[in-house]
């Protein structure tokens, strides 16, 4: 955008929460350019109600991978740690630790609720919410370099999911009516399944297609090499 188009540009690392909330309040930032919509929420639907963002398109074919997971070193010496009844049957086995989205993530909601639906505290396995996606990734780095159990939540593609051979839990079947519970807070009695496909999407506010269509148009075709 600066060398093609002459534009002043900068760049803002955020996560999809804050984001949400800066588009709601402020209508910004003007493009956000790997927006995971089932992580988005309601602002999400009524800022594209309200025609306030356009979303140009998936980023990523099929979608995003989430799940939980274990070092593949550790499946291979226990591969009852395939499964999640495998995990929690032997919760010494996986350091007795579920590593779990800081607060305010969208997979923390997910995750909460699916620590519910499946009992894991009972199984003896604790949950650390750890309090920023760079502690998270840092944890899984370090059992992996010390080849020491590691299981939690991750989310690819990312570079510590490229890094590290990492295998994914089978959390059982994809529950399509229990999904979208899963996302709700407040969800009374949620139910277990696999993660599904994220979608992706690269969003900008209506104003910025208006004054820039040219650059929307670019940013609709932005994929991954």
């Amino acid at each position: 955008m600066e060398q093609g188009y002459g534009c002043d540009v900068t760049a803002v690392p955020s996560d999809t929460t804050p984001a949400m909330m800066s588009l709601s309040e402020n209508n910004e930032p003007e493009i956000v350019s790997e927006l995971w919509t089932n992580s988005a929420g309601d602002a999400y639907q009524k800022l594209k109600a309200d025609g306030k963002i356009e979303e140009l398109g998936s980023v990523l074919d099929p979608g995003g991978v989430e799940g939980w997971w274990l070092p593949t070193y550790q499946v291979e010496a226990h591969p009852e740690l395939a499964t999640i009844e495998g995990v929690m049957a032997n919760p010494e086995l996986v350091g007795g630790m579920f590593n779990n989205c800081p607060d305010g993530w969208g997979c923390r909601i997910v995750n909460d609720n699916l620590i519910r639906a499946f009992n894991l505290e009972e199984s003896g396995i604790e949950v650390f919410n750890h309090g920023s996606g760079e502690t998270l990734a840092t944890s899984m780095a370090a059992a992996y370099e010390n080849e020491e159990p590691w299981f939690g939540y991750y989310w690819g593609p990312t570079p510590p999911l490229g890094m590290f051979d990492m295998t994914s839990v089978d959390l059982g079947g994809y529950d399509a009516e229990a999904i979208a519970p899963l996302r709700n807070a407040d969800a009374p009695n949620p139910k277990a399944s696999s993660f599904s496909a994220a979608p992706v999407a690269a969003i900008v506010t209506k104003d910025f297609t208006t004054s820039h269509p040219d650059i929307a148009a670019m940013m609709g075709k932005v994929r991954p090499p």
